[in-house]
């Protein structure tokens, strides 16, 4: 519920291609966000045509409307293809996937 949420503020991610196609990035990014608690970091699904996944820290949050007090969160990993070039064949027993079927997504109560 709304309630149960609090903000904390916000960080920045970083900028550039971080090793992915050119001018692709984390520009669009937020596909798919999962927390590992190992690295108390974030991996974020980027561009929907690539798939790809890249590792970034999670910053202290800044509540501001200066932007350029925000901090911002280092990659720890580039983007890279998790699946190793099998995103088409990730079904059941790697049976061949198509169209919107082969994208990671987020899910929600899982």
């Amino acid at each position: 519920m709304p309630n149960d949420f609090t903000y904390l503020g916000a960080f920045r991610v970083p900028q550039g291609d971080l090793g992915g196609p050119l001018y692709h990035g984390l520009n669009y990014g937020g596909a798919a966000i999962a927390y590992y608690p190992a690295h108390n970091s974030l991996f974020i699904v980027v561009h929907d045509w690539d798939q790809l996944v890249a590792e970034i820290s999670i910053p202290a949050p800044v509540k501001t409307s200066d932007i350029d007090s925000i901090n911002t969160a280092t990659l720890m990993q580039n983007l890279a293809d998790i699946t190793e070039g099998n995103l088409d064949y990730i079904g059941a027993n790697g049976q061949p996937l198509t169209g919107n079927a082969n994208k990671f997504k987020l899910r929600l109560g899982v």
